[in-house]
């Protein structure tokens, strides 16, 4: 029939890479980062605990729950792909944290570069194909 699509033919454009969704997910991470730094520090502040006190996983717990948030948002809102959105979100959250605290002084160990950004892939994918896949 004409001006019927095909069953069999995708349609132009349906698989399509969208960073701005990328770029919203790494947003919504630094907002998650920033929210979980306010939060222990209010705590620190309330309890007078000191930083040397807090568990050694601290750190990179709040650094995997802000890439799952944001990995999730940015996935399911694409509604495929979901390990490529989602773990481009999470290396371009690690990424920009490496740069921001390179920036403000910190030193940039290259295998702690590296394994952050394999960590935040790994994690924004494995959350962006669950999102996907989310009723």
């Amino acid at each position: 029939m004409r001006g019927m699509p095909s069953p069999n033919r995708q349609e132009a454009g349906s698989h399509r890479f969208r960073f701005a969704l990328i770029a919203k997910g790494v947003m919504i991470s630094l907002l998650l980062s920033l929210c979980g730094c306010i939060i222990v520090g209010t705590v620190m502040f309330a309890t007078g605990l000191t930083i040397s006190r807090l568990p050694a996983v601290a750190p990179d717990l709040l650094i995997i729950l802000s890439v799952i948030g944001g990995s999730l948002y940015s996935a399911r809102r694409a509604a495929e792909s979901g390990w490529l959105h989602g773990g481009l979100t999470g290396l371009g959250y690690v990424l920009l944290t490496v740069l921001g605290g390179y920036l403000l002084g910190g030193g940039a160990d290259a295998a702690v570069v590296l394994s952050r950004a394999v960590l935040g892939f790994v994690i924004g994918s494995i959350s962006g194909v669950i999102a996907v896949n989310l009723d």
